[in-house]
């Protein structure tokens, strides 16, 4: 999946919070964060993103409610 540079953020932030409170393993975490292909610094908007990835980094932001 590839994400910009602040959903990135956000989603390592949880998931980081989730092995603090016991909910993840590092390993669990670990696995989560080398789905990640890609952050996007700076660059095309989404809308010029492939609709597969725009659908993965909405999937990620569901499944880990991520705004």
């Amino acid at each position: 999946m590839i994400m910009t540079n602040e959903e990135y953020s956000d989603f390592s932030r949880n998931l980081f919070d989730k092995f603090e409170a016991g909910e993840m393993t590092a390993e669990e975490v670990y696995a989560e964060l080398n789905k990640v292909e890609g952050v996007v610094f700076s660059g095309p908007p989404r809308r010029n993103l492939p609709e597969k990835t725009i659908e993965e980094i909405e999937e990620i932001k569901r499944e880990f409610n991520i705004k």
